[in-house]
């Protein structure tokens, strides 16, 4: 998991959307579902199959 925040968002309201924008990721990552903000779509195929095997 990649996160990089920028200075220009440390307000409560970015900390905020960060946060819940990184959580709805990795709930999306682990159910299957993926989603809009990978960059490399098919490393991640590779690197789930070594983690989690065939799910």
């Amino acid at each position: 998991v990649l996160c990089t925040p920028h200075v220009a968002a440390w307000t409560t309201e970015g900390t905020q959307a960060i946060g819940w924008h990184a959580a709805k990721n990795l709930w999306a990552m682990m159910s299957g579902e993926g989603h809009a903000d990978i960059v490399n779509p098919q490393a991640k195929h590779r690197r789930s199959a070594t983690l989690l095997g065939d799910v």
